[in-house]
């Protein structure tokens, strides 16, 4: 079975395309935007989760990705890994400044 990866962004066209890009190496793909992607982690139980939108500071629609990512680190188990991504720079072991590699995420949630 492949492994489950949620993907969480404000905006479909990178969810389908981060679905899309992950698909190519075997991974089982589910989208959720901002809104629904506590409740889609709870039903879904992912090994991986890539979370789009942070942000330190939010200003605003499509900087939600701050209080997704604690909603869910909060509710995860230590196996369960969580990646964010964004165009801030930070120096968490499990962000990745866009544009990226596909390679640099794909390592994080292997």
């Amino acid at each position: 079975m492949n492994k489950k990866v949620l993907i969480v962004a404000e905006a479909e066209v990178l969810r389908s395309a981060t679905a899309r890009a992950v698909s190519l190496f075997d991974f089982e793909a589910v989208t959720a935007s901002h809104n629904e992607a506590l409740v889609k982690f709870l039903e879904e139980e992912p090994q991986a989760v890539i979370i789009w939108d942070y942000a330190e500071k939010y200003i605003g629609a499509g900087s939600e990705g701050r209080a997704t990512y604690n909603d869910i680190k909060s509710s995860a188990s230590p196996e369960q890994k969580i990646v964010r991504c964004g165009f801030e720079t930070h120096d968490y072991d499990d962000y990745v400044r866009a544009p990226f590699q596909l390679e640099e995420i794909l390592r994080k949630i292997s």
